[in-house]
């Protein structure tokens, strides 16, 4: 069993962030929200109790998180679960990956909401721009690919030695780690999972179409209306998965949260190189060398608004 699928199911915070919507991990949710008619109205009564059963147990597990980060007894073990749930995940970025070696979307998306919650009193302007490369860093970027992708290791290695040297790094502060976990959150937790769902409305789309096709084909043949009533039942099947989706990804107060995480994250972005000249030179050489493509390639300027904009898009659409 894979790292992230121990956390998930042996940890103590794991089986609470677990409980979710998404059918492929509570197909028990589909069949009692939605195996009946599809209406409008049955949608939004069904949307509405899943949305406010999540809004629950993610206001529940965020309670749990940040009481136990507040003791100093077991605030580094809670460190240390939210940094293991993120590098287990590291695959979920890739254009691939195995089911099984990753942690399961309501899973991730239930963590990322959490992080979005502690993230909320942060304050941008103590992040640390540097703290990726700092010696102490929770997060794993050794494989990430960098915006200055010529950049040899050895060039990468000189230039943290250089920050080491010059003692450029501040000390650690929670509101850091926590900044930059939560946008590893979004990195490995709620693009995937969009791209999942984008996949399976495609999916529906393509078998809609076929149908069509074949139902305006003129055929007789009692196996091929048998084809179809098949089909039927599986594009049935397909749009309850992809409603009981819609419930935890489309819910207007996660996506509100996620659009304030990434206002957050541009005002720190923009204002890391419009503060001084020297902190400007600073982050130039961290673009040059070393900053990896989630950071600032995957999100940061353009990536960022990138996310913005999808996110805006899918709460117009509601």
């Amino acid at each position: 069993m894979s790292q992230a699928r121990q956390v998930q199911q042996n940890s103590i915070l794991g089986p609470m962030m677990a409980l979710t919507a998404f059918p492929d991990e509570s197909p028990a949710v589909v069949e009692h929200f939605f195996s009946g008619d599809i209406t409008p109205e049955t949608v939004g009564l069904s949307h509405t109790s899943l949305q406010n059963s999540l809004h629950f147990i993610r206001s529940q597990a965020y309670s749990v998180v940040h009481s136990l980060l507040l003791e100093k007894q077991t605030r580094s073990i809670v460190m240390d679960f939210l940094q293991t749930v993120v590098n287990s995940n590291r695959q979920r970025a890739h254009m691939t990956y195995r089911m099984k070696d990753v942690s399961d979307d309501g899973f991730i998306v239930n963590f990322l909401s959490v992080m979005q919650q502690l993230a909320v009193r942060v304050k941008v302007n103590q992040v640390d721009p540097l703290y990726l490369h700092h010696p102490k860093c929770r997060l794993d970027v050794s494989q990430e690919s960098r915006l200055h992708s010529s950049a040899s290791s050895k060039e990468l290695h000189e230039w943290k030695s250089f920050l080491c040297e010059q003692n450029k790094f501040q000390d650690i502060k929670f509101s850091t780690e926590c900044f930059y976990m939560t946008m590893a959150a979004h990195h490995v937790g709620l693009m995937p999972a969009v791209k999942f769902y984008e996949s399976r409305v495609k999916k529906i789309k393509q078998l809609a179409h076929f149908i069509g096709e074949m139902e305006n084909a003129e055929n007789a043949d009692p196996q091929h209306q048998l084809m179809i009533n098949n089909h039927k039942t599986r594009l049935k099947s397909l749009t309850a998965n992809r409603l009981c989706m819609e419930a935890s990804l489309l819910d207007k107060t996660f996506l509100s949260s996620c659009l304030q995480f990434y206002s957050s994250a541009s005002q720190w972005m923009v204002a890391i190189i419009s503060t001084s000249p020297h902190r400007f030179v600073l982050f130039a050489k961290c673009v040059g060398c070393c900053v990896d493509g989630w950071h600032l390639g995957g999100w940061g300027y353009v990536g960022c608004w990138n996310g913005v904009n999808c996110l805006s898009g899918c709460l117009l659409a509601l």
